[in-house]
């Protein structure tokens, strides 16, 4: 049995994953991308697990609330929901200007975050 996954995905960054693992199994083939991002996947269900025990990183975000984890090479920037729950907003390459690319998607991603409480709220997201 799968174990239950404690994240979820902004469209920004579903399309960060995508554009990850298409570059990943064109550079490393389709067995090192999908060790790769199950590491990815691993160290979100433990940042999820740790809730609000973590410092900000409000200067790669100009934001209080979002975070930066580095996991292989690679940064999740997330928003805690609670203990057990995070919303994954970009998945970026540790190599790239962080606060640049964040600042550039602030505004989707504070739209796709406001969608996803509503939808969590609603109940039309269901984590059990």
């Amino acid at each position: 049995m799968a174990a239950k996954r404690k994240y979820l995905l902004t469209e920004t960054a579903v399309r960060n994953f995508i554009e990850a693992k298409h570059w990943s199994k064109k550079r490393w083939g389709t067995k090192l991308t999908t060790a790769y991002f199950k590491a990815i996947e691993n160290c979100a269900n433990d940042l999820a697990d740790r809730g609000f025990t973590l410092t900000t990183s409000e200067e790669m975000t100009s934001s209080k609330e979002l975070f930066v984890w580095p996991v292989k090479e690679h940064y999740l920037v997330y928003l805690p929901v609670r203990k057990g729950l995070i919303i994954i907003v970009a998945l970026i390459r540790q190599s790239r200007d962080v606060p640049s690319i964040v600042a550039s998607n602030s505004f989707s991603i504070q739209r796709n975050v406001r969608d996803i409480y509503g939808l969590l709220e609603s109940g039309d997201i269901s984590l059990e």
